[in-house]
């Protein structure tokens, strides 16, 4: 399928100064459209998109639905070498690996269904299956083009002897770049009861193994086991440890403790009642509460836990480097704004090097400029990325950032060049409830690049302008949990729209570096340069390789356009 290769902004009237983010370099890449063909549903059209991910190369993947013979519902994917094309990954009704032919993949879901991408372009996801006994799920992945089988409801579980089944498998995996899926399941069959019922699986030298179970000895707690909540999801790093909340029962009962590790080597992060870095002791309110209580980067950990002290309680968000507890925010503590009063209550989004991205509000001061997004290596210092009253790039004169956090936003998120992906709210002239919410990339030096308004006027690939009402960006874990956010190292930033119209898209927020167009890389864009280009034109995928200087991967005019635009001394 042959998508539009250009994305361009229209702004009408109060709106005029929202072409300044774009002016800053970023582009959007069009990846399909609700009425775009389908590929694989047998004539079928594009009826609805879900939320999309994308890898370090500029791939991305969705799920979506179609109006075709087959794949109603269904995965795609870019192609790795053209990423103006989609390829469908799964559809439903198709046959499932190692079950009879009556048992067929099922309805995907766009709240439940998300592929998981990793930079070698293979996927892991979660499928919803026909035929069976009860609702079931399974888990696959697709691996240089073929789709495997990983767990499905009724399979034999490792690591019980062959007497225990998945009773169910869960919906949210973690999968990494070896291509290795983590999950939850729950178990059936003889000897399993409710203290023994749970288990934690994973990918481990080339098989699917159980990585704990509810039930098992606590290491170095002698008379205690691990009992597993319902909703508590291990992370998966590239080195192949999982990561996970578990309660415990027996002699040291613990409503809540974070773990890590591999098959016979599981070692404790954080206990309840275990002394916090800075006074008092760990403790979670509610116990296992939350989907994303731990955050891995390369050799950190970060987490959420309350420091319970003689009188009261302190919220804080957590990190453990080197096997060594230390503290990123601690509530009361000092913060780059005076002590902190409030910080969200999950884990913080984490680069590869630990440094963290989190919400958090500032006792004293105003009410109107009291919070802020914070980027903080592991002990600090910690540094404002934007705070509330700031001006809100995009927007008009006056309009500026609303409280940075609370329930209605997403999660800042982080890649490993410590850009932040943000969602928030705006106050000011002509701001209403419709026009109120934003989409920004802050660069590492704190330059803010407006990448979407609702209420704008967006035109794709030519067509009638459409009136943006709402988006979605993946925010996943964090890169190194196995459920990367919507946000790639480079700052490539996959979004799915909504439009006023009721139609949706998926798009791509790219920015070519600074000097993309100076080819053979002399400091000036020129006629060797020119050259370069003229000798590649026409070649397609991957992305930014070649002359692609647009970064949408091709080479064609809209290459030369940008290359004659920047002629002269490369100024990057």
């Amino acid at each position: 399928m042959t998508l539009a290769r250009s994305l361009a902004l229209v702004s009408l009237g109060a709106l005029a100064c929202a072409s300044r983010g774009h002016a800053q370099g970023y582009s959007f890449r069009l990846v399909a459209q609700t009425g775009d063909p389908a590929p694989g549903s047998l004539g079928g059209h594009f009826t609805w998109l879900g939320w999309p991910t994308i890898n370090a190369s500029g791939q991305v993947a969705f799920a979506a639905g179609s109006d075709g013979a087959i794949a109603d519902t269904g995965m795609w994917r870019t192609a790795f070498n053209d990423p103006q094309s989609c390829e469908l990954i799964i559809g439903q009704d198709y046959p499932v690996p190692g079950s009879p032919p009556e048992i067929r993949f099922g309805q995907f879901d766009p709240s439940f269904h998300h592929p998981l991408l990793n930079d070698a372009g293979n996927v892991g996801f979660s499928a919803p299956l026909t035929n069976m006994p009860d609702p079931a799920n399974g888990l696959f992945r697709m691996v240089n083009g073929s789709i495997q089988r990983v767990a499905v409801q009724g399979d034999v579980a490792p690591g019980t002897a062959g007497t225990a089944t998945y009773a169910s498998v869960s919906n949210l995996p973690s999968f990494n770049a070896s291509n290795s899926l983590a999950f939850g399941a729950t178990l059936a069959g003889p000897g399993v009861n409710a203290s023994n019922d749970r288990a934690y699986f994973a990918h481990w030298f080339g098989g699917v193994q159980m990585f704990v179970r509810e039930g098992n000895a606590v290491p170095d707690m002698p008379g205690t086991v691990f009992s597993f909540g319902p909703s508590s999801f291990p992370t998966l790093e590239a080195s192949g440890a999982i990561g996970f909340t578990a309660a415990t029962t027996g002699a040291t009962a613990m409503p809540w403790s974070l773990w890590r590790g591999w098959p016979g080597a599981i070692d404790s992060v954080a206990l309840d009642g275990q002394p916090t870095p800075v006074g008092g002791t760990f403790a979670v309110d509610g116990g296992l509460f939350n989907f994303w209580d731990l955050s891995p980067g390369v050799g950190t950990l970060a987490f959420h836990a309350d420091a319970v002290l003689p009188v009261g309680s302190l919220s804080g968000i957590w990190g453990m480097s080197g096997g060594v507890l230390n503290d990123y925010a601690v509530v009361d503590h000092p913060g780059p704004l005076g002590a902190y009063k409030a910080l969200q209550s999950s884990s913080a989004q984490v680069a590869e090097d630990g440094t963290a991205a989190f919400w958090a509000s500032f006792q004293g001061g105003s009410e109107n400029t009291d919070s802020a997004i914070i980027r903080s290596p592991l002990g600090g210092p910690a540094t404002i990325m934007v705070r509330e009253g700031d001006a809100a790039e995009g927007f008009g004169p006056g309009v500026v950032f609303d409280d940075m956090g609370g329930w209605y936003t997403p999660l800042p998120l982080i890649n490993d060049a410590h850009q932040i992906v943000l969602d928030a709210f705006v106050r000011g002239p002509r701001i209403g409830l419709e026009n109120n919410r934003g989409l920004w990339l802050v660069d590492v030096d704190g330059t803010l690049h407006n990448l979407l308004r609702e209420g704008q006027l967006l035109s794709i690939g030519g067509q009638a302008p459409r009136q943006v009402i709402s988006w979605v960006v993946s925010f996943g874990i964090c890169e190194h949990g196995g459920r990367r956010p919507g946000v790639n190292d480079r700052g490539d930033v996959a979004i799915q729209i909504a439009f006023a119209d009721e139609t949706a898209a998926v798009v791509v927020a790219q920015r070519p570096g600074p000097c993309e167009s100076d080819l053979n890389n002399d400091g000036f864009v020129d006629a060797a340069d020119l050259a370069i280009l003229l000798g590649a034109w026409g070649n397609v995928g991957p992305i930014g390789e070649g002359a692609d200087v647009d970064w949408d991967g091709d080479t064609d005019g809209a290459d030369l356009a940008v290359l004659l635009g920047a002629w002269g001394v490369c100024e990057g």
